[in-house]
């Protein structure tokens, strides 16, 4: 018999038509799982997202290897080196590591395979008359054998397009964000004109009005750099107003605390105790810190099949609230300030965060100021920290007094 939950999920991230939602724990080997008339199945593990087409029918062989028996099916398979994920018909296997593809079975064995990222290989039961499937291409295979790849003319997507995003997928990525030992996250803050919060007189107006073409030229950029398992971190703030640039940079490895100004000079000094704290910081203020899970919902996806991204809106945290608001304009928030949106662009094949925006407005004296900030963040191989080569070493008592004084400036 399939095996369902009992209900479909209820959960906020869930928009769109009525879905089942399975998990791991549905999965038994030798079982078959099928969709029901109207109603679209999805299957969630922390490596594979498959939605099962209304009226589908597939067998789970058991880990990592699929037998559609009639039907259409959508798989988003997590890459990884070591791991061999297969789909197998009576005739042929596929073999994988990590792609997005769409399968088209039918009841007489035959099956059609579109490729929407990545790559696959399709071989006889044998292993033999191998094929590569690339992405924008598919390829049919039937009792005759393996046919030739050809590029995709037409896709219909529709029927997995409004699925939204299951809770599971929700988790995996939040644990996937909290985890990450490497990353970089570039993040740009600006103001919008001041508008008043109640009426101004002539002089007060003028006042904003200066003000305002002082926010035109504002901007705040900050660059955070984590290499956990390396032990090397690198924080960078640059503040640019109406009057000039300030900028500030930290880089910390194991042993010394390194620091600059706009100047290519570096300076150095080591505080163990500053340098663990900062680590600390680092390792407990990660990318999901300051974010309020619970609030978090599935708004809509963007982009084609095989590259699309989920968007998903919540809100800050207080604690969070307070640090993009300080970060931002160096003001405290105020009692009662509303919470910070925030939208999440996460990635559907990586379920990685791809960037976030923010957006408060915030009151302070009779005006009212609106605040934005643009995250974006990479992972993985790509993000790299090399120690300065040359710094002037300083004793700590006065280097940490400088340092101060230097982030002072670009608050």
């Amino acid at each position: 018999m399939p095996s369902y939950t009992e209900e479909p999920s209820t959960a906020p991230v869930q928009q769109g038509p009525i879905i089942f939602r399975l998990d791991a724990s549905h999965l038994i080997p030798g079982k078959k799982l099928s969709a029901p008339e109207g109603m679209v199945t999805t299957v969630t593990t922390p490596d594979l997202h498959m939605d099962i087409k209304a009226g589908s029918i597939i067998s789970y062989i058991e880990k990592d290897i699929w037998e559609p028996v009639v039907g259409t099916f959508r798989f988003i398979v997590e890459q990884t080196k070591a791991r061999k994920f297969r789909v197998r018909s009576t005739t042929s296997v596929l073999s994988v590591r990590g792609t997005q593809f769409v399968v088209d079975a039918k009841q007489d064995g035959s099956m059609t395979v579109q490729v929407q990222k990545g790559s696959l290989d399709v071989t006889d039961l044998d292993g033999k008359n191998g094929k590569t499937v690339k992405a924008g291409y598919e390829i049919t295979v039937n009792a005759a054998g393996i046919g030739q790849p050809v590029k995709t003319k037409s896709s219909d997507s529709s029927w997995y397009d409004e699925t939204g995003l299951a809770p599971s997928v929700r988790d995996i990525s939040w644990d996937k964000e909290s985890l990450s030992m490497r990353y970089k996250k570039s993040c740009i803050y600006t103001a919008s004109n001041a508008e008043p919060a109640e009426t101004l007189t002539a002089e007060e107006q003028k006042v904003v009005t200066g003000l305002n073409k002082t926010l035109k030229a504002y901007r705040i950029s900050t660059e955070d750099v984590y290499l956990g398992r390396e032990g090397l971190l690198q924080s960078m703030r640059e503040k640019q107003i109406i009057t000039g640039k300030q900028a500030a940079t930290i880089f910390l490895d194991t042993k010394n605390i390194y620091y600059k100004n706009t100047k290519p000079t570096w300076k150095k000094f080591s505080l163990k105790q500053l340098t663990d704290s900062l680590f600390a910081t680092a390792r407990d203020q990660n990318l999901t810190w300051g974010i309020n899970k619970d609030s978090l919902m599935f708004d809509r996806w963007e982009g084609a099949p095989g590259s699309r991204v989920a968007v998903i809106s919540g809100k800050l945290t207080t604690e969070g609230n307070e640090s993009f608001i300080t970060t931002a304009m160096a003001k405290d928030a105020a009692v009662g300030q509303e919470l910070t949106n925030i939208s999440i662009r996460m990635d559907e094949e990586t379920r990685l965060w791809n960037s976030y925006t923010a957006d408060v407005r915030i009151k302070t004296g009779k005006i009212y100021l609106s605040l934005h900030g643009t995250c974006t963040m990479t992972y993985g191989d790509a993000v790299k920290l090399t120690a300065p080569k040359k710094a002037k070493s300083l004793k700590s008592d006065q280097a940490l007094k400088e340092l101060m004084g230097l982030m002072k400036k670009v608050e």
